[in-house]
């Protein structure tokens, strides 16, 4: 009995790992899974190039004050700015993301991305920064940078009370100082006289605790009207100039081409083509001919009278010539 058992049991624990073993999907895991922040949009993105039917994604988004929120998407990307914005914790908090792709039943390994936050204050691998509302150079009796107030103009920032400015003019530092009731923030500078008029802009928001900073990306070229004005004439003058340049270039091929069309010759053989520079003969020098006449000794009907004077010159030196033979 106890040999007839043996083989049942191992035939069902060899049943079990077959049944096991093939229940087993490898689902590929995401790759380049990256966390990317432009002023208050968040998102995190990755690739996957094993996609197959009714694939999903499950993205964790995670803190370290314990803030914790999971989610799907049938997309490669996903975005976080509903949850980073909920609150003054999340948006200053530790965060990371970790996402898996997900086929039925099955799922594959999850793969973080780098760390982030808005606060400056933080040790993360990614720093996020807001954008400046819409700057201005305004010179007058006093020359101050203006802008919308980021705390009125971003509600998301809620625990943030003030905002500290620096403007940089010509090496310069000036700074200014924002609270949550100005509706414009101002800070004056000063320029010296013949000093181009642009500035930088810089900033920092600090919470009521002063346990955060949220920075700003630093805004460059912030000129006055005036300056403003220059380099559109300056713009305008070289575009012009080009203009002009290009004009004269085109009508000098249209005259080449009207001119290389005119002197174009006809369609012959090249053997009867005339090149006036290139002589195909030699020339000959021109050859004196004297004219010769024959006359006979005798008188003869064939002489013509014309010829009777030349015949009878030859007549006569041939006489003379038999007489002096004769003597």
């Amino acid at each position: 009995m106890g040999l007839s058992r043996q083989p049942v049991g191992a035939s069902t624990v060899l049943l079990l790992l077959l049944v096991s073993g093939g229940s087993f999907v490898y689902v590929a895991p995401p790759t380049n899974v990256v966390v990317s922040c432009q002023n208050l949009n968040t998102r995190v993105s990755w690739d996957y190039r094993s996609p197959q039917p009714r694939t999903v994604f499950r993205v964790t988004i995670t803190g370290s004050s314990g803030s914790h929120e999971e989610n799907t998407t049938e997309h490669t990307w996903y975005d976080l700015s509903p949850f980073v914005w909920r609150s003054a914790t999340h948006y200053q908090d530790f965060l990371y993301v970790t996402v898996e792709a997900v086929q039925g039943a099955h799922q594959s390994e999850a793969i973080k991305s780098q760390s982030f936050s808005f606060n400056n204050l933080k040790t993360v691998h990614k720093t996020c920064v807001l954008d400046f509302p819409r700057a201005q150079l305004d010179v007058g009796e006093l020359t101050s940078v203006t802008f919308e107030n980021p705390l009125k103009l971003y509600p998301q920032l809620n625990d943030a009370s003030e905002l500290q400015i620096t403007a940089i003019a010509a090496g310069q530092e000036f700074t200014g100082l924002c609270l949550e009731q100005h509706p414009i923030c101002k800070v004056d500078v000063t320029f010296v006289e013949g000093q181009t008029k642009c500035v930088r802009l810089r900033g920092v928001l600090f919470n009521r605790r002063g346990l955060c900073q949220v920075s700003f990306r630093d805004e460059d070229g912030i000129c006055s009207h005036e300056e403003v004005k220059e380099v559109d004439e300056k713009v305008a003058a070289i575009i012009v100039g080009s203009l002009f340049v290009l004009v004269i270039i085109v009508l000098i091929v249209i005259i080449w081409w009207v001119k290389a069309w005119s002197m174009q010759t006809s369609n012959l053989p090249v053997i009867l083509v005339s090149k006036p520079h290139q002589r195909l003969y030699h020339p000959q020098e021109k050859v004196k001919i004297s004219p010769v006449f024959l006359c006979s000794s005798s008188k003869s009907p064939a002489i013509k009278p014309s010829m009777s004077g030349v015949c009878s010159e030859y007549h006569s030196w041939g006489a003379q010539l038999e007489d002096q033979h004769q003597q």
